[in-house]
């Protein structure tokens, strides 16, 4: 299993979304969805497509841990 976290390029402003440089492979500027994270079987994820830059993961972690309360 791994979890996932969806990116909408419909942002609403929400404290749960975390914005990011647009990579190549992405058609619009979007942001990631940290509200809608789910879980998905490793065997149903589709083919490899990018990577995000470390400071966008360490945004999303920050964004976890003040959701979570951790």
């Amino acid at each position: 299993m791994s979890v996932i976290a969806p990116l909408t390029s419909q942002p609403r402003g929400g404290e749960c979304e975390v914005p990011f440089t647009k990579p190549p492979w992405l058609f619009d500027v979007s942001v990631i969805n940290l509200i809608g994270l789910g879980g998905v079987d490793n065997a149903k994820l589709g083919r490899f497509i990018g990577r995000m830059k470390p400071e966008t993961m360490e945004a999303v972690s920050k964004s976890l841990v003040r959701m979570l309360g951790l």
